[in-house]
Order: C-alpha cells, then structure tokens, then sequence
C-alpha cells in the first residue's frame, strides 16, 4: 500500500497542494522556508495520530486546514479547524507618511482536529486510527531515528527485525565466562599455595609408624636394664668370691698356726671350699647371662637416630601428600576452566553461526556485542549518507503493509548514495517521500515555492 495521492491545503506553509507521485522515489525540492517540510508533514499528520500533530497546524491567518491521502484501498482525511475570539482594531500608525501594511491578527480558540478512513466505496471505520496504527511501521515517519538510537536499541530493532535471538547464546557465554572467571582466580590462589609448599622426592608414599620403633627401643631398655641387673649380681658374688678367698688365706694361716687343730679346720676348709666352688660356678653363669645380655642390647643412640630420621620421613610424607592433593585440586580447577573456556567457545561459534545464518537488510550490516556494524565498524562510524541508506532499508523491512517511509535528510546523500536509496525503494517496492533543499527543479518530484507546487 502507497500514497496514490496527496492533497493539503493551509497544513503550516502550505497554501494548496495536489500531488500524484509517479514512481517510488518522491524527492521534494525547494528552498528552506518554502514549504518542502510542511508535505512531508502533511503526510505524518494525516497517518500517525494526534502525536504527529503540531501545537500550530493551521497557516497563519486561516482559520481550516484540510489533509486528503488516498491509499488506494483507503481514503484518510484529517481536517483542522479553530474560531476567532476577536479581531482587534487595527492599531496602525495614523501618521500620514506611515505606510506599512496593517499587521492585526485575530485571537483564535483552541486548534482541534477530526480524522476519517473510508474505503474505495465510501463506507466509514469506526476507529480510524486503530485501521491505520496497524499499517504503520516503528520508522515510517522518521527512518533516520534508528542512526539516533544508542547502540543497544540499534541492535534491539535490527535483531527484531532478523529474528535473531541469541538471548540463550548469550546467556550461556555470559555464565560459563563469569564461572570461567571464578576458577581462575581459584586455580592462582592455588598455584601460589603450592609454590609454597615444600616437596621431598625421595620421600616414600606412607609414613613409617614410630609407634615400633618406641617399642623396639623400650625392649631394648629392659634388656640393657636386665643386664645391668646381672652385672650388679655378679659383682656381688665377686666381692662375696673375694670375701671368701680372703677367709680362706686367713684360714690356712691359722691352719699352719694350729697344726693341731687341723683336722677340725681341715672338715670346715672343705665346706668353705665347696662355697666357693659353687660360687664360682654361679659366678660363671651370672656372667655368660650378663654377656649375653650385654650383647642383645642394641644401640640407643643409633635408635634416637632412627627415630629422628623417621620423623624426619614421616614429616615429608605428611608434605608431600598436602602437596599432591593441592595438586590433583589445581589440575581438577584448571580441567574445569578449560571446561567452561570451551563452554564459551562453543556459545560464541553457536552466536557467530546465527549471525552468519541471519540475511541483514543491507550487505555490509551485522551484530556485535557492542551493538551493530556495518563494514565491520562501529555503526556510529558510518558516514552520514551510509547512516541514512541503512536506516531507509531497515525502515523498509519494518513497513510490511504502508510501504512509505519520510525523509528529511537528503541533502546528507550524494548522487551515488540518493541513487542506490532509490534501487532500495524500487527493490522494496516501497514509496519514499525524500525532502531535498535546493533552488533547482531538475532532479526532484515535486518542486514547492511559497506553499505551492511549483514544478511536478
């Protein structure tokens, strides 16, 4: 559906009007001031609604305004109308060489506005504006206000647009990066910690219980105890030995000193002699139990050794199994960060697919995370005719039904630019109302001075 004709009359600057547009590209010439603006008004206030209207839409001095768009299908008329309160005497000067024209303007009430759509037939909607809401487009009257929009809006409209929706994709890149970003600082703390910790190569795997090693040094104690024991004993039975062998001496003393008590002495000579017999025989085996327990006593300071290196053992063993186990957690986080490393990896191959599967408006166009691109750079970055083509072609795509979008920034096109706007129009078969400011007529539609049409 496009505008088949325009008729306005008194709309701002206007003073009559009545156009037929031949082709989808409408450029409307003239100078500043002359009205050019005041068509393309026209057309948005006919279709958008009260918010497309002025506070002021009537021409100076006139008390009507009329706006007639045949859609084809659709015949849309909006009338403006207001009374005069009063009209002031003229207060122009009575001076008789004053000259200038009298400039008294009445009082008017309060502008207000009717809106009618009937079909080819004549037959009236009841909710006019509701009939023609549903053919307009997001930027029918204003292409350029997706190059105004900020980036995150830009890409809103165009990802709508395309029907892309990467929420989900995104979603999962945004969490596997946050997780990812978490197990690092995680996998540092630990790398620092194990830096730290001491490791013994040589160190067997488990611990050596000192536990028998005590009890081997406390057998050891009893032994050397029991042989101390024995060596006392048998010392005593020497002195007793040494006892008896001097009372023996003393004995034979007295024996050759008492010949004559010989035989008496002889009876009692032998039972000391058989003491000392036993004696010694006792003697001989308290010292081999001694020896032999002498020699079972094993090395105490070779044991406060073995325990001191045992320690020694058990203590790099208790190092080295904290060492591995902060270990086997660091290779355990780094596995997991690799993990979601992976997990954004295929989140951003899985957005980079649905971009690549996405067919944009305009060759050239794209999405990032910052917003939209074009040429690979910034949208913003583009130059202002580039802004201007993309956003036509997306104001196209947005307009299904009512394919007429206002322009009224052609002045920012060049003759390369204005062209391939108009091979986007015709390949969209759309209508496009392009408002040009020149004093020259050859290249426009329509050319308007002082309110009128001038040249069509």
């Amino acid at each position: 559906m496009k505008i088949l004709r325009l008729q306005s009359s008194n709309v701002m600057r206007l003073v009559a009007v009545d156009i037929t547009p031949t082709g989808d590209m409408v450029i409307v010439g003239g100078k500043n001031g002359a009205g050019k603006s005041s068509v393309l008004n026209s057309i948005a206030m006919a279709l958008g609604g009260q918010a497309m209207c002025p506070a002021e839409p009537i021409r100076a001095g006139e008390t009507e305004a009329k706006i007639v768009v045949d859609l084809g299908d659709l015949i849309v008329t909006r009338k403006f109308y207001r009374h005069p309160i009063h009209a002031p005497e003229c207060e122009r000067t009575t001076h008789p060489q004053s000259a200038h024209p009298c400039s008294c303007m009445p009082t008017f009430g309060e502008t207000q506005s009717t809106l009618t759509v009937t079909n080819k037939d004549g037959a009236r909607y009841p909710s006019p504006q509701a009939v023609l809401d549903r053919l307009l487009g997001a930027l029918t009257f204003d292409p350029l206000a997706f190059a105004r929009d900020d980036a995150k809006r830009q890409a809103e409209t165009l990802r709508a647009l395309v029907r892309l929706d990467t929420a989900d994709i995104e979603d999962r890149r945004k969490a596997a990066f946050a997780e990812r970003a978490m197990l690092k600082k995680s996998h540092a703390i630990k790398a620092a910690q194990l830096k730290a910790m001491p490791f013994v190569k040589d160190a067997p795997d488990a611990e050596v219980p000192v536990d028998a090693i005590t009890a081997e040094m406390a057998r050891a104690e009893e032994l050397r105890k029991a042989a101390e024991d024995a060596e006392r004993t048998a010392q005593k039975q020497r002195d007793q030995a040494n006892s008896l062998a001097t009372a023996r001496r003393v004995m034979a003393t007295r024996i050759e000193e008492l010949e004559k008590q010989l035989t008496g002495l002889r009876s009692e000579a032998q039972g000391l002699d058989e003491k000392f017999d036993a004696v010694a025989r006792e003697i001989t085996t308290t010292q081999a139990t001694a020896d032999a327990a002498r020699a079972a006593v094993p090395d105490a300071e070779a044991l406060r050794a073995k325990v001191k290196d045992t320690e020694t053992m058990n203590a790099a063993v208790r190092a080295n199994k904290t060492y591995l186990a902060a270990q086997a957690d660091a290779e355990r986080i780094a596995a997991e960060i690799e993990a979601k490393h992976q997990a954004v990896l295929a989140a951003e191959e899985a957005k980079r697919a649905a971009l690549a599967a996405v067919v944009f408006p305009v060759e050239g166009l794209g999405l990032s995370d910052d917003g939209v691109t074009f040429g690979s750079l910034p949208f913003a970055q583009a130059s202002s005719s580039e802004q201007l083509r993309v956003s036509v072609a997306i104001g196209l795509a947005l307009n299904p039904t009512l394919k007429v979008l206002l322009v009224r920034s052609g002045n920012l096109l060049d003759d390369d630019s204005l062209k391939a706007v108009a091979a986007q129009a015709d390949a969209a078969e759309c209508q496009i109302w392009m408002e040009y400011v020149t004093a020259d007529a050859e290249g426009v539609s329509v050319m308007i001075e002082e309110g009128k049409v001038v040249t069509e």
